[in-house]
C-alpha cells in the first residue's frame, strides 16, 4: 500500500516537474520576443543580447 502511495506521488511530481520546465521555457521564449524592458533607465544591452526582429 504504502509502495503504491509513493510511486503514485513520484510520477505526479515527475509530470509536475515537465509541466513547469514546459511553462519557464515559454514564458522565457516571450520575454526574448518582447525585448528588453522599456525604461530601464539607457542601459545598453549585453554584449550578447539578439536584437528583436
Amino acid at each position: 500500500m504504502i509502495v503504491a502511495l509513493v510511486a503514485v506521488e513520484t510520477a505526479l511530481l515527475v509530470v509536475l516537474v515537465v509541466l513547469v520546465a514546459g511553462l519557464l521555457r515559454s514564458h522565457a521564449e516571450l520575454l526574448r520576443r518582447v525585448g528588453p524592458a522599456e525604461g530601464g533607465g539607457g542601459a545598453e544591452a549585453p554584449a550578447g543580447a539578439r536584437a528583436a526582429a
